[in-house]
């Protein structure tokens, strides 16, 4: 018969050994991890920005809204799947057509992000874009 302190030790390692491999799995699963900051001001003027190093959505005019594009490659072995995530103060503000899609081997899917103005009275507004791809 177990004591109660065994019993327990036995839970907290089982425990340890059942996140310990569900980690694994996740980094198994993983193919990349892409951050991009966004960036949008609000203004009395129509402002472009051909950043490439992050979403920068340029000026809009108040009540207005701004499309860039996302062209996602896949140059990996594998068929993929793509997960979009959105953080920040754009994080409502954002609508895409498809967060989650499968892309297959050496194709390529370009993807729409639009946001509009999230009229809370401040002249600029930041966020971040969260690309998960995953093996399938």
């Amino acid at each position: 018969m177990m004591t109660g302190k065994k019993r327990t030790f036995l839970i907290v390692l089982l425990l340890i050994i059942f996140i310990f491999l569900n980690l694994a799995f996740l980094f198994y699963m993983i193919e990349e991890i892409v951050w991009y900051d966004m960036k949008l001001k609000v203004g009395d003027h129509i402002g472009l920005n051909s950043d490439v190093d992050k979403v920068n959505f340029g000026t809009i005019l108040p009540h207005g809204s701004s499309s860039k594009y996302l062209i996602i490659n896949n140059d990996y072995k594998n068929d993929v799947s793509v997960n979009l995530y959105f953080f920040g103060e754009l994080k409502n503000y954002v609508e895409v057509k498809e967060k989650r899609f499968l892309l297959p081997k050496n194709e390529t899917k370009e993807i729409e992000i639009k946001v509009y103005d999230p009229e809370k009275g401040k002249s600029e507004y930041k966020g971040k874009i969260l690309i998960l791809i995953l093996r399938t």
